[in-house]
């Protein structure tokens, strides 16, 4: 009897140290909050059953949070595509091959929707959390979208799956207690085709969250997956991709562009500056920079006003820089592109060779698409002929 009495007693226990250590997940962004999620990818695409190498995939997302009300937030923000740029044997910086605006209303509970045609978020239900309580080595599934360009097009094909979650309970992660979840799921339908006819994938996911802060961290996601394109060519593609949720810290732009003018007051390079404030950070213009005509080789005359710049960057903590380059309307758009780029290019391997860190600089060119005065006269072209840098508040 005292067994008995003994085995129920513990039972009992079990039952209720279980139920005790049974936790509500939720998200838990603020009005205000600004975060970077950054997607890395080392992806092997094979074309009908040919290798064709490897994808190195990098997204960077900078997320502004707006509206938050008791179940949900409507979150936007810029979004860069980019690949590390290797001149020689030194590292640039990296290039983006793409530039996206993103929009989303992101529920408590992790359910993502988009009205905006965008691949980001890669996927639409993850992190996901259920209603009730989670102990454990529960499981639930839930339902959510892939969605996919493929390597080489900017189109977005969306694939439906559902998901299988367990929860795993707590591990340390970098001096960290977290709640490890392990995700998994299949492709079912497509939702929208550009290309893909027809799906097949498997994606296995870790994913590491802190629950006091209500917080996603880190995600692993291991997979492989197969399409038959409309064309009838077949892509298969197996890799892992990591995700990195990063708080922001906000910047004040107006505080960091007074200090700036305040450092170059006693420079002529200032006249040559304009400041705006964005979205994404603060762009500083360098106007009237002088390269040799229709080059990306810079003026002599100029390397004074670079090493002034650079000792200014320097001095800014924590943040990246985008050089952007612009060109007037001159030439073909294809011209006006490559020129744009290779002028940033420039600008961007003085920076890294000089003491900038190459992971904080990123370059791109946008040609004459973003104008700041008319194309009818020489005075006005050159204004258009201008580098920007963007101090991101990343």
């Amino acid at each position: 009897m005292k067994n008995y009495i003994k085995t129920i007693s513990i039972a009992i226990f079990l039952i209720l140290a279980n139920l005790l250590n049974a936790e509500y997940f939720s998200l838990n962004y603020t009005n205000d909050d600004k975060y970077q999620l950054t997607v890395r990818g080392n992806v092997k695409v094979y074309i009908n059953g040919k290798y064709k190498g490897l994808n190195i995939r990098e997204i960077k997302g900078i997320l502004n949070v707006k509206n938050k009300d008791k179940t949900s937030s409507f979150v936007s923000g810029k979004v860069y595509y980019y690949r590390k740029t290797i001149r020689g044997k030194s590292v640039i910086g990296f290039e983006i091959d793409r530039f996206e605006d993103c929009s989303f209303k992101l529920s408590n509970n992790g359910l993502i929707t988009s009205n905006v045609n965008s691949t980001f978020p890669p996927i639409t239900c993850i992190p996901y959390f259920p209603a009730n309580e989670l102990k454990s080595g529960d499981i639930y599934k839930s339902n959510g979208k892939a969605n996919i360009s493929l390597y080489n097009s900017n189109d977005i094909d969306s694939i439906n799956f559902t998901a299988v979650t367990k929860y795993s309970g707590k591990k340390e992660y970098k001096g960290n207690d977290l709640d490890i979840f392990e995700i998994s799921y299949r492709y079912n339908d497509i939702a929208q085709s550009y290309q893909i006819r027809t799906a097949r994938g498997t994606h296995n996911l870790e994913l590491y969250y802190n629950n006091l802060s209500g917080k996603p961290i880190f995600i692993r996601d291991t997979f492989i997956e197969e399409f038959e394109l409309n064309d009838g060519s077949k892509v298969k593609q197996d890799g892992f991709y990591l995700y990195f949720y990063q708080p922001i810290i906000p910047m004040d732009k107006k505080s960091v562009i007074e200090k700036i003018k305040y450092t170059l007051k006693d420079d002529e390079i200032l006249k040559d500056l304009s400041f705006t404030e964005k979205e994404e950070g603060i762009s500083l213009t360098i106007n009237n920079l002088k390269f040799k005509a229709n080059s990306s080789e810079l003026l002599s005359s100029e390397n004074s006003k670079l090493k002034i710049l650079l000792e200014t960057l320097k001095k800014i903590e924590e943040r990246s820089f985008m050089i952007i380059g612009h060109t007037a309307l001159a030439g073909t758009e294809d011209e006006r592109m490559k020129l744009s780029l290779e002028r940033a290019k420039t600008i961007a391997e003085y920076l890294s060779n000089n003491g900038i860190d190459k992971d904080k600089i990123f370059y791109a060119g946008k040609g004459a698409n973003e104008p700041v005065a008319p194309n009818d006269t020489e005075e006005n072209m050159q204004k258009n002929r201008r580098v920007e840098i963007i101090i991101l508040e990343d």
